[in-house]
């Protein structure tokens, strides 16, 4: 275990390279990575944390002088203990959640110097912020959103639009009350990035296709449904909406 916080996982398919680099993919919320990572292909190490209910486990992980280089350093201990490879280290890292692992990825995007370290974002319908002064009727995809709170995810955001980064969002239609539905969140970023429509979006055998907007490396694939189950299908269908485009952009 990783400072208590997440189990690493060295699939037999990994590998390192000449100077003992390796691909880590670090997923918050959830279990099964090692499955959804095989099925997409992905040579990389896999650490999985798995918090408790609630976003405020994993946002207050890194909200308490716990930073990602910490985290980074940590795992890189892990891994040459448990490969037997003295030298090895991170190479490309990309940062994974589904619902409320999201707090996680937010606290560590809230610092911009963690960018340099982080080349993907990938996360399955889950990212909420307060809403702002809330008062009268909006529209669904139009409550006001706290845009502060949003903008850690606007720089990333822009970055993958310029190529730099990739940045997978998928989100359902599930509403909710006091805060923003990952429906509303991806419709900020649709309307401040400018996204247009595109058709590289797919169903699966467990989501159905509403939407899907994106430009360069920043992709919003909206999926119907509005009940457990189908925001349940978000996290089964990692593999499919995220894993494998990450597979193929480390592959080049």
């Amino acid at each position: 275990m990783v400072d208590r916080w997440g189990y690493v996982e060295i699939p037999a398919r990994t590998t390192f390279g000449a100077g003992g680099g390796f691909d880590v993919v670090i997923h918050f919320h959830g279990g099964g990575l090692d499955g959804r990572a095989k099925k997409a292909k992905l040579d990389a190490v896999l650490v999985s944390s798995t918090l408790g209910d609630g976003s405020s486990h994993y946002r207050e992980l890194f909200s308490q002088g716990y930073t990602l280089s910490k985290a980074m350093a940590a795992i890189e201990r892990r891994v040459q203990r448990q490969s037997g490879v003295e030298d090895a280290h991170i190479q490309r890292l990309a940062l994974s959640s589904f619902s409320a692992g999201y707090g996680a990825i937010g606290a560590i995007l809230r610092d911009p110097h963690n960018d340099n370290y982080i080349d993907a974002v990938l996360m399955a319908d889950g990212l909420h912020v307060d809403l702002k002064n809330n008062r009268g009727k909006h529209h669904r995809d139009k409550r006001p959103l706290d845009a502060a709170a949003m903008q850690p995810y606007l720089r990333f955001a822009r970055a993958a639009v310029q190529g730099d980064k990739l940045f997978l969002l998928t989100h359902s239609q599930i509403p909710t009350g006091t805060f923003a539905s990952t429906r509303e969140t991806a419709a900020y970023l649709i309307r401040q990035l400018n996204l247009p429509v595109r058709h590289s979006c797919k169903h699966n055998r467990h989501l159905m296709l509403l939407s899907c907007h994106g430009r360069g490396n920043m992709l919003i694939a909206g999926y119907y449904g509005t009940h457990e189950e189908d925001h349940m299908a978000h996290a089964y269908s990692q593999h499919s909406t995220m894993y494998r485009t990450l597979h193929k952009r480390w592959r080049r």
